[in-house]
Order: C-alpha cells, then structure tokens, then sequence
C-alpha cells in the first residue's frame, strides 16, 4: 500500500514536501525507488526528494546544473559518447515500452514539419539533400543528417521547411547544435 502511495506522489509535479511520503534510503533502495523523501534539511536548507543513488537533494542538484551549465553538458556529451551502446539500447526499451509517446511525439513532429512547408518549397531539391545525406553516410561511415538552419520549433523563431533553411551536418554536430538559434548568424540567410 504505501509503495504505491509513494510511487504516485514520488510522480507528482507538487515538490512540496508535506505532499511525501517519509521512507528512508535503504527502503527505498531495496524497493527499487529512484528517490526517497527524510522531511529533514539538506546540508544547504532544502526540504527535497533525493535521489537513492547518491543521497543528494534534488533542488542542489538542479541548482548545480543551472550554474554549470556548460560543465553538464560537457559531462553528460562524453558519458553518452563513452557509453553509446548502452545508452542506445536505454533509448530502445524507452520506445518500447512508451509506444505511445513515440507515436504523439512523431505524429507531432510530422505536423509541425508539415505546416511549416509552404506551396512553394521546392520538394525535388528537398529529397535531393535528403538523399546526399544517406549517400555521405555510406562513404564515411558517419551518420549525415539533414539539418533546418533556421529551427521549426524555437521559442523566438519558426523556420520552414524549405530547402534555403536546410544544410548537411554530420550527426554529432547535429545534436550538439540542437534547436539553438542566434539571430546574428542567420540574418542574411535567405538574401
């Protein structure tokens, strides 16, 4: 009975801490938990859920990586490049077992791509850069992808779907680039 409490509330958006259930960290280990929950302060004040591997407050580790921002994603980059098989087989049971978020997300992603092509864009030069993105990965053996210069979704902007706003990079650079945008760069980009 009160793991499934805990479970539900140990989901719940509400972080405040009245809402938990207290259960201590050897409990919540042998239950398999991510997070367990003392209702005492942390070194630093916080009254959090923290995580069951390390014993660290959940508010200092997200206050850690708001300022070290750059150090994170330098960490997490060389964890995901070190550890590629198992993080690939991590994604697969993820889609496996949440088939039907896959789906959402792709069914979203698909409609966004799609009102983000107008009449106009020329869909033969589309598929021509489509297919020297496979014909690049066959020769080099690294994955190519067809990249929007300007992104489809971005809090300031929304690119098309055309074939001005689209460039080959390799994968990597592709997820290190991600949905950025820095106005400067691209202000003359369909001139």
């Amino acid at each position: 009975m009160s793991e499934n409490k805990f479970v539900k509330q140990d989901s719940a958006v509400d972080r405040d801490h009245a809402e938990f259930t207290v259960i201590i960290r050897s409990v919540a280990r042998q239950m398999r938990f991510v997070h367990y929950f003392t209702g005492k302060e942390c070194s630093r004040g916080h009254i959090a859920k923290r995580f069951v591997k390390s014993g660290q407050c959940e508010e200092c580790k997200r206050n850690w990586r708001v300022n070290n921002l750059t150090s994170y994603k330098t960490s997490h980059r060389k964890y995901r490049e070190t550890n590629r098989t198992p993080e690939l087989k991590r994604k697969k049971l993820w889609r496996q077992n949440n088939l039907a978020k896959g789906a959402a997300y792709s069914a979203k992603r698909r409609t966004r791509k799609q009102n983000a092509t107008p009449n106009w864009s020329e869909e033969q030069l589309i598929h021509q850069l489509f297919s020297a993105a496979n014909y690049l990965t066959r020769l080099t053996g690294i994955q190519w992808d067809v990249d929007h210069i300007i992104p489809i979704k971005h809090e300031n902007v929304c690119g098309l779907h055309v074939y001005q706003n689209l460039q080959l990079l390799p994968r990597l650079d592709n997820l290190i680039k991600w949905c950025k945008f820095e106005s400067s760069e691209h202000s003359t980009v369909f001139d």
